[in-house]
């Protein structure tokens, strides 16, 4: 059985029919209908619907609607009324204003994905069906991290950290038989009652305005992975936790940077860097990386500039704290989004789907990773491009290596 904790999820169904002018009371109408939402002290949630032509220039009707008196109070709710055939596209907006609890207080701490939208064709004497879906990410106060984001069953936080208690640099990494300044990305997730969780990311990426740029590899390995084609980083390592608290199932996926900060400084003119990447995670395996097609995702993003003019200037950066630079995003409803690399959190230890190549490397640019998506299929990056999964040949296996040889027919 799923606990709910606090998901969100919304479906709306817009019935399209034609309307040259007013339609008349037996004529096709818009009908919109949208499902509850699913956490709890919901007492009424308030949409507004407006259908426009023009790529949104001419309103052909716009209403605000309470699902205490078209629907359920949870946030069911319908509403009927025309498009306009003479335009051929009319587009479809939708918005969530508000979700109420008792007496009417505001229950926020979510990051609203509202408005969108969908252009779609009016036809003469004809009926159009239109699905929305939105995932509703709302947030919660955690102990393990700040903030937490709640995606359908499953609690996630993140973070990104330059100091410590003392307000002085982290020193983790070593830089020869010292530890030096550290930059830790971290994030971690609890999966539902008896469930595993995966969780979905991309290269983190350290920028500088040099050109000079490392993409790290979440899959690497564990542990120490190198430095990196930087000349500022002195080390990278990655962790990867599991905790039980039965029955559910808390994986963290951690990323270390060690900062040189000498040869930051010594650089002229000075430099400004930025770290930055994207994660998710879902209840369920996304075999080929792909999210969810046609369900706005929630999707946790890391964008914070670290150096600035040649000096450290990140500290601690918790997920949705203003100006922080973590926080949530929500994929697009055109189309689903990739995920390079995914680690199934589940009972032993979690297990990252990517590798890492090492030695000579004999194809142009540089491969800089291959990450194994599912038994099947593979994704290749070479330079900064990620290729799209590819189909491993029947019967072979990934060996850990972006050779020539490394797919091993046996």
């Amino acid at each position: 059985m799923k606990h709910p904790l606090f998901p969100s999820l919304f479906a709306a169904a817009a019935l399209l029919a034609c309307s040259t002018s007013e339609a008349p009371t037996d004529a096709p109408q818009l009908a919109i209908s949208t499902a509850p939402l699913s956490f709890p002290g919901i007492t009424d949630v308030v949409w507004t619907v407006t259908v426009t032509t023009n790529n949104g220039a001419n309103t052909v009707w716009t209403k605000t609607i309470r699902s205490s008196n078209t629907g359920d109070g949870k946030g069911a709710a319908t509403w009927i009324g025309p498009c306009d055939a003479d335009a051929g596209l009319n587009r479809v907006t939708l918005t969530l204003d508000a979700i109420e609890g008792a007496g009417g207080a505001d229950l926020g701490d979510y990051v609203n994905p509202t408005p969108i939208w969908k252009d779609v064709t009016c036809g003469e004497n004809q009926d159009t069906l239109v699905a929305f879906n939105v995932v509703v990410a709302r947030n919660a106060r955690q102990g393990f991290f700040d903030i937490a984001v709640n995606f359908e069953d499953v609690f996630c936080s993140a973070k990104l950290d330059c100091v410590g208690d003392d307000d002085l640099p982290l020193k983790l990494l070593f830089d020869g038989p010292d530890r030096g300044p550290t930059i830790v990305v971290a994030w971690a997730c609890t999966s539902g009652a008896n469930e595993a969780s995966y969780l979905h990311m991309d290269d983190l990426v350290f920028a500088c305005s040099d050109g000079t740029t490392v993409h790290h590899d979440p899959g690497a390995g564990l542990g120490n992975v190198g430095a990196g084609p930087s000349p500022y980083l002195f080390q990278r390592a990655v962790y990867t936790t599991r905790e039980d608290l039965a029955p559910y199932a808390k994986c963290a996926w951690t990323h270390a940077f060690g900062v040189d900060l000498d040869a930051i400084r010594a650089k002229t003119p000075a430099i400004d860097c930025s770290l930055t990447g994207r994660a998710t995670v879902s209840p369920e395996p996304w075999p080929l990386g792909f999210s969810r097609p046609d369900t706005a995702w929630p999707v946790i993003t890391w964008n914070v500039k670290v150096i600035d003019d040649g000096a450290l200037s990140c500290t601690r950066h918790g997920l949705d704290n203003p100006q922080s630079g973590v926080a949530t995003a929500y994929t697009s409803l055109a189309g689903s989004e990739h995920f390079d690399h995914s680690l199934t959190c589940a009972p032993g230890l979690p297990i990252a789907k990517s590798f890492s190549c090492a030695g000579d490397n004999p194809y142009p640019g540089g491969v800089a990773g291959m990450a194994m998506v599912d038994a099947t299929h593979v994704t290749v990056r070479i330079g900064d491009a990620t290729s799209a999964p590819l189909a491993l040949p029947a019967g072979a296996t990934l060996e850990g290596c972006c050779m020539d040889g490394c797919c091993q027919a046996p």
